[in-house]
């Protein structure tokens, strides 16, 4: 009788082989071996106020500051990039 098995009432014989489960994560690499970096990039949006040289807002004629729609963006590095590679071997379930 092999390992890992069980014999029914009928004489019959129960087997589950082992299951195996491989992972593997690749960094992902330029010609020269650097690392290519996964990154996250934030746009943040704001009005920037225009200032005289005395650092005074310029004001519009209805009193409130003029200014320009700009865009603050920050990038963040979050590491290398790379790829996983999973493979599972399960045996078949064998009934003699």
């Amino acid at each position: 009788m092999p390992p890992n098995a069980l014999r029914l009432p009928d004489k019959s014989i129960l087997s589950l082989g082992a299951s195996v489960t491989d992972q593997t994560y690749f960094d992902l690499v330029l010609p020269d071996g650097t690392s290519l970096q996964n990154s996250m990039m934030t746009n943040t949006p704001y009005l920037s106020d225009l200032l005289l040289p005395d650092g005074a807002a310029l004001q519009g004629a209805d009193g409130n500051a003029l200014g320009i729609d700009a865009v603050d963006t920050q990038t963040e590095l979050i590491g290398p990039l790379g790829a996983i590679e999973m493979q599972t071997n399960t045996d078949i379930l064998l009934i003699a």
